[in-house]
């Protein structure tokens, strides 16, 4: 054992990791869309100008880092940005329609005033457990998305193997990873804020653990 690898193992490499380069996965939400309060789902809806600047802020702050590969998914507001980026790297976007945002079935593409004005039984049962409440229209749960998401970020991380890799999706998407990897129950997502085009790094390591090195940052 080299005396890196030693300092290493002395730390709480047990707990968090067993390797100094694990892979690397840069997270961020995509830019701003046109119109903002509408609560959009699986539509697919453009970014507004202030989002595609974002989304080219985010190439050039992500310039000095190593990207071996990016994902998002195929909606727009998601591909957009991803594909400026890959472009500038000479990579091509790997899309998933797995990493789209959580279905809302008939409330797509309403303000929430909206929402409850037009089926108030479902909407203050969401009120009072966004998790497990029935959206009308073949509205999916945070379960589901979960269950269509974490199979892709095994994907990304390649099983701790070093690569970096950038995921470009959306707040719902990303606020369940985030809560998957620290174990933390997916009722308490939205105590996890994240800004349009803001970055999170989750490090994976091969005995298969997760750290989250950044939220929001």
């Amino acid at each position: 054992m080299n005396d890196a690898s030693a300092r290493f193992q002395g730390t709480y490499g047990y707990l968090v990791g067993d390797s100094e380069h694990p892979s690397r996965l840069f997270l961020a939400r995509h830019g701003e869309v046109a119109t903002v309060g509408v609560l959009y789902g699986q539509m697919d809806v453009p970014l507004s100008e202030r989002g595609r600047t974002q989304s080219l802020a985010l190439a050039e702050r992500l310039r000095p880092y190593r990207l071996d590969a990016i994902y998002a998914s195929d909606l727009e507001r998601a591909r957009w940005g991803a594909e400026q980026i890959a472009a500038d790297r000479g990579l091509i976007v790997q899309i998933r329609p797995a990493l789209r945002e959580r279905m809302f079935g008939a409330w797509q593409g309403k303000t929430w005033a909206e929402i409850q004005a037009l089926s108030p039984e479902h909407y203050e049962a969401y009120r009072r457990d966004f998790l497990t409440a029935t959206i009308p229209g073949g509205g999916e749960t945070y379960v589901d998305v979960r269950d269509r998401v974490m199979p892709v970020v095994e994907e990304m991380t390649g099983g701790g193997d070093g690569r970096h890799a950038l995921l470009i999706a959306h707040a719902g998407v990303l606020r369940v990873i985030l809560a998957e990897t620290l174990g933390m129950p997916l009722r308490h997502i939205f105590r996890i804020e994240l800004d349009y085009m803001n970055l999170s790094i989750i490090d994976a390591h091969p005995n298969g653990r997760r750290v989250v090195k950044m939220i929001n940052g």
